[in-house]
């Protein structure tokens, strides 16, 4: 029980005298007042919480791209977007996304194909989990993300033609693999429709909400044979 509701009942529990003294009137007006601080600091810290909860999710996310890097370059891109998260809540969100905007490329995404010959899109860091998630997601794409997990964004482009279950299974198996949960037998990966994504306000870039969603088995190590195939150049 919140303590502000604990105070409530005390002073509540001072008035329901048959006669309350002076001091009785006294110390339930200080718990009834007391009550009311409380409460608006709880209503005050709560956004913070949560926008701390975010940040501490975000590095959890770059850590575990750190730890599945494959080259100096996926690694300096890291080191890129940490420097500019300090610099941006230190001079604020939208200068630093002006400059942001301008003068960078477009992210360059692992890019994949299904065994149904969908492409699949995989983020290795936080600006291309945010371009797969909301700039090139079409509605009827799929994502997929380790249930309760840092990890990658994989983007089924279900909107190109049907998936079929072995489409679907390919995305959470890279869901899978490109995660914290790697050296899992098998993890929980959600899939949710393009369209139910959702960003957080004042949260990192590639950071999500959604409601729902259909939870698909995947499993790391199979996601090495449709890794195999990929160019040369993208790895």
């Amino acid at each position: 029980m919140p303590e502000s509701e604990i105070l409530q009942r005390r002073a509540d529990a001072l008035l329901s005298q048959p006669r309350p003294s002076r001091d009785s009137i006294d110390e339930a007006q200080a718990l009834y007042r007391q009550a009311r601080k409380l409460r608006r600091s709880g209503a005050a810290i709560t956004p913070r919480l949560e926008q701390h909860r975010c940040r501490l999710a975000a590095l959890e996310t770059s850590l575990t791209f750190l730890e599945q890097a494959e080259s100096l370059e996926q690694i300096e891109a890291l080191a890129a977007e940490l420097e500019e998260q300090l610099g941006r809540r230190r001079s604020g969100h939208r200068q630093n996304r002006r400059l942001d905007s301008a003068g960078r490329g477009q992210p360059q995404a692992l890019e994949l194909r299904s065994p149904g010959g969908l492409a699949l899109l995989v983020g290795r860091n936080h600006r291309q989990n945010d371009w797969i998630a909301f700039r090139q997601a079409r509605r009827g794409d799929l994502w997929f993300h380790a249930q309760e997990l840092p990890g990658s964004h994989v983007m089924l482009k279900s909107s190109e033609a049907p998936a079929d279950d072995a489409d679907l299974q390919a995305a959470a198996d890279l869901a899978a693999h490109f995660s914290r949960g790697r050296s899992n037998r098998r993890v929980p990966v959600v899939m949710v429709p393009s369209d139910e994504l959702q960003r957080i306000p004042g949260a990192s870039p590639g950071t999500v909400r959604h409601r729902g969603g259909a939870v698909i088995w995947g499993v790391p190590q199979r996601a090495l044979t449709l890794l195999a195939s990929r160019p040369h150049e993208q790895r």
